[in-house]
């Protein structure tokens, strides 16, 4: 067989690195590597760590090399010139002596090995750095001077070996490297860095005006109070300063809670600030509660820590600012839009989406940098050219260019008509006026009631096109008048809004407006086609369908089942609603688009297949049936005899939401429902529906850090019950009992007669613990005692107090209470009540205890 030839290999261009997995069997795994424990025997280990213990010791005398190495060798003074041959300690078990043939030397004994051994201690290795070189002098006096010998024993491999196995180890890795750590002059390291300066967080108070308030509940629902003051602060910190920068002179901030017109405003003095936020605009916000709450608190914050120019600063600059963190921050409401117009300052949104463009154009931090100019200086302009070596106004021609693009639509997202909008204001000093313009942004709610007509009567390709729309504010005698213009199939609408009605509707303006607002612009939309005579009822009707499709229907609508179905407004609305939800969704739609032609009773059973009497006529049945049904459920109730006690408005105040009782506080009890089963306690207990005190209209429950439990102060309708946060915090094990133990005694102490001030202190806590007692709140220290004095008060006076109710008869401390009203205390009630004196009824019932313990 003939081989061809080598052929030269092929170039590195052309080669495929490809695996065949038949040449796998070619090449054996290699076998597994020995671990390092097993490289060396015990003995050669021991002869290793010698050696490197003594060679130092070693006398190396290169001075007279033998001459059989001479020519063959380099004359190298420190190195040895013949090798033993390689002995691998894995083929051989026992090592074999040293084939080298250079002699070895004497003095490296057994001896100087343990010399070495006694002068290691625990730590390190210490050699005597004279001793040594005596001992190489001596060596090589005696050596042979034509021979490189070196000191060590004239002993074979084999005993010096068995010798050295006698003998603990010199030395391991380990210790040598602490003697050259010991030995080593430590680098001197580098100072710490300074710790970051902690943010400047205020103390954070809190207080909630009513707790009867729909929004008092949202708002403790949505967010916990001190979480979201803290996370408002630091979002203003990170966006407008650093911690070396942040503003420290603001100490306290307190959140007032209340029912106000409008949303938020802020004010105090350079140290302390107040936020007063509306629970009404709460309300109005449940749908979004946590993020719109979190947005108005970081916008008011922003307030508190701002810089202003020395009080020359623009307000539409400072509102923009605010906004502008609050859009950092992560809580911009949806119908936030980027806008542009004449000026860059108007405010809020407008002013915020420009900054935020300025902040990403010319870098993270310019406007922490506008706001830092505004520290100690007046306002001019020319700060925006010093920032970004622009003039504002040519900053604000270039966003508005930018803004001039089109955004990208997302799939799914209808974009319907958008008319231009106007607002007229005919009497500014009106106080409508302020109302409305606190309450609502027109742009906004304009744009809503739009959209809302067109998607419920619309689509896209149906919907009409409206040109613009004014609203007019001025004095009116009705509530709304709309007119409608058309020409060229564009329409002009002008809806004029009474300011007398605004402000009769001030505690829900928001969402009348708005409702109003959706109402007449879907009316108007039904009036395009006059040709067509409709029944206005049904336009109304639909009309009102489309504000309550859009949850604006105002709490007193309800649905009716008297009259016909094109009545109008909400009767009109509800069956129309039913229809939608009885045949298929689309069908109101469907039947706006068939009116555009001509309205036809007939309508109704073209699209439903049932004539709309007999539709009528269904829904009544269904809005009976469903009524019979409430009214059987609420025969069936036993009403509640407590909803005639005239409970107080409840308030909150709390003076340190850092503190930790606070958090304690609010996870063991809801502070509404606690004060209220107090109050109803005490009503309980003390008096009947004929006789209880309305002179209390309010009760504030005060937690602030202090000294001792709890104390109750005010006038006679307000009272104010302040309760230790320090208190709270011990307590924590069993908080929620004794929380509502104390809160029901200081409760009683807002209601209880106390004889014109003359009855006994004793009598009086007694009292408060009785109603306590009662409720089952006592605390697991209580005892019955007849030792000391009956009127001692607290738990002492309760529990004689018990006993008396108990054997005199249920509402004897109630009579008692109620005695104490008009006339001065006396000993005496005791026995107008009992027909038994005190003393005699004390002795009593010590008799009771005695007798109770010895039957124990």
């Amino acid at each position: 067989m003939s081989r061809s030839p080598l052929q030269p290999p092929v170039p590195f261009s052309d080669f495929e690195f490809t695996f065949d997995p038949s040449l796998s069997n070619l090449f054996p795994n290699p076998p597994p590597l020995p671990s390092s424990a097993d490289l060396f025997s015990p003995a050669e280990t021991t002869d290793l760590l010698g050696f490197l213990d003594n060679f130092n010791d070693i006398a190396w005398d290169f001075g007279g090399a033998s001459s059989e190495y001479a020519p063959e060798q380099p004359k190298y003074d420190h190195v040895a010139t013949n090798h033993a041959p390689y002995s691998n300690p894995h083929l051989n078990t026992i090592p074999e002596p040293s084939t080298s043939n250079r002699p070895k030397g004497s003095n490296r004994t057994v001896s100087s090995r343990g010399t070495h051994q006694q002068q290691y201690d625990d730590n390190h290795i210490e050699f005597s750095v004279r001793e040594e070189s005596q001992a190489r002098s001596t060596a090589s006096e005696s050596s042979n001077t034509n021979t490189p010998t070196f000191s060590a024993s004239a002993d074979p491999p084999a005993a010096r070996a068995a010798a050295a196995r006698t003998k603990p180890l010199l030395s391991t890795p380990q210790k040598r490297l602490n003697h050259i750590i010991k030995h080593m002059s430590p680098a001197p390291l580098p100072p710490p860095p300074p710790a970051p300066k902690p943010w400047p967080i205020p103390k954070l108070h809190l207080r909630i005006d009513d707790l009867d308030h729909e929004g008092s509940d949202i708002f403790l629902s949505a967010v916990n109070p001190k979480v979201a003051l803290r996370a408002a602060v630091l979002a203003s910190f990170e966006w407008l300063y650093t911690p070396e920068t942040a503003p420290r002179t603001v100490i306290q901030i307190l959140l007032v809670l209340r029912p106000m017109i409008g949303v938020a405003v802020t004010f105090g003095t350079q140290s302390h600030k107040e936020i007063h936020f509306s629970l009404d605009h709460i309300k109005r916000s449940v749908n979004r509660a946590r993020d719109e709450i979190m947005g108005v608190l970081v916008h008011e914050v922003v307030h508190c820590f701002q810089y202003n120019a020395l009080d020359t600063c623009p307000g539409g600059l400072i509102e923009g600012i605010a906004d502008f963190v609050r859009l950092h921050a992560g809580f911009s409401p949806p119908h936030w839009k980027r806008t542009c117009g004449d000026k860059w300052d108007i405010g809020y949104e407008k002013t915020a989406y420009f900054l935020n463009w300025i902040e990403k154009r010319y870098g993270e931090g310019t406007i922490r940098e506008l706001n830092e100019g505004m520290k100690d200086k007046e306002y001019h302009r020319r700060i925006f050219k010093e920032l970004t070596g622009r003039p504002v106004r040519k900053l604000w021609a270039i966003y508005c260019k930018s803004l001039e693009e089109p955004p990208e639509t997302p799939e799914g997202f209808i974009l319907w008509p958008t008319p231009s909008l106007k607002l007229c204001i005919d009497d500014l000093s009106h106080k409508g006026v302020n109302i409305f313009l606190n309450a609502i942004n027109p742009e906004e709610v304009l744009s809503r009631a739009v959209t809302a007509a067109f998607k419920w009567l619309y689509t896209p390709e149906t919907a009409p096109d409206i040109k613009e729309i004014t609203l007019a504010l001025c004095r009116l005698s009705s509530i709304a008048e709309t007119s409608i213009a058309s020409k060229d199939d564009v329409l002009h609408i002008e809806i004029v809004l009474s300011l007398e009605y605004i402000e009769q509707r001030q505690h829900r303006v928001e969402d009348e407006v708005t409702g109003l607002l959706i109402h007449e612009i879907a009316h108007c939309l039904q009036r395009i086609y006059p040709d067509n005579k409709y029944p206005s009822g049904l336009l109304l009707g639909i009309a009102d369908y489309v504000r309550l499709k859009e949850g604006y229907g105002p709490p007193h609508w309800k649905q009716q089942t008297r009259g016909a179905w094109d009545a109008g407004f909400e009767t009109t609305a509800y069956f129309l609603e039913w229809i939608e939800k009885k045949h298929r969704e689309g069908t109101v739609r469907t039947f706006i688009v068939a009116l555009k032609s001509k309205y036809d009773k007939d309508l109704f059973k073209q699209l439903t297949g049932v004539p709309v009497s007999d539709l009528w006529q269904q829904y009544c049945e269904n809005i009976e049936s469903n009524d019979t049904i409430l009214e059987d459920s609420q025969e069936q109730e036993s009403p509640s005899p407590l909803t005639s006690w005239p409970i107080p408005k409840f308030n909150i105040r709390i003076e340190d939401l850092d503190h930790e009782g606070v958090d304690i506080f609010f996870e063991a009890v809801r502070p509404k429902e606690a004060l209220r089963k107090s109050v109803l306690a005490s009503f309980n207990w003390l008096y009947t529906l004929k006789n209880v005190p309305t002179n209390v209209k309010e009760i504030l429950l005060v937690l602030r850090a202090m000294d001792g439990v709890a104390y109750t102060t005010g006038s006679s309708s307000h009272k104010e019950i302040h309760f230790s946060l320090n208190y709270i915090k011990d307590c924590k094990s069993r908080a929620s009992v004794e929380f509502m133990g104390v809160l029901v005694h200081e409760v009683v102490h807002c209601y209880q007669y106390d004889a014109r001030g003359s009855c006994p202190g004793g009598l009086v806590e007694g009292i408060a613990d009785f109603v306590r007692l009662n409720e089952s709140l006592a605390p697991p220290h209580w005892r019955r005692s007849a030792g000391g004095k009956w009127d001692d008060g607290y738990d002492r006076t309760a529990f004689f107090l018990d006993w008396i109710e108990h054997s005199s008869g249920k509402g004897t401390i109630q009579k008692l209470n109620h005695r104490m009203k008009r006339s001065t205390y006396n000993n005496a009630l005791f026995q107008e009540l009992t027909g038994t004196p005190i003393d005699e009824l004390w002795a009593n019932y010590g008799k009771f205890l005695d007798e109770k313990s010895t039957d124990l």
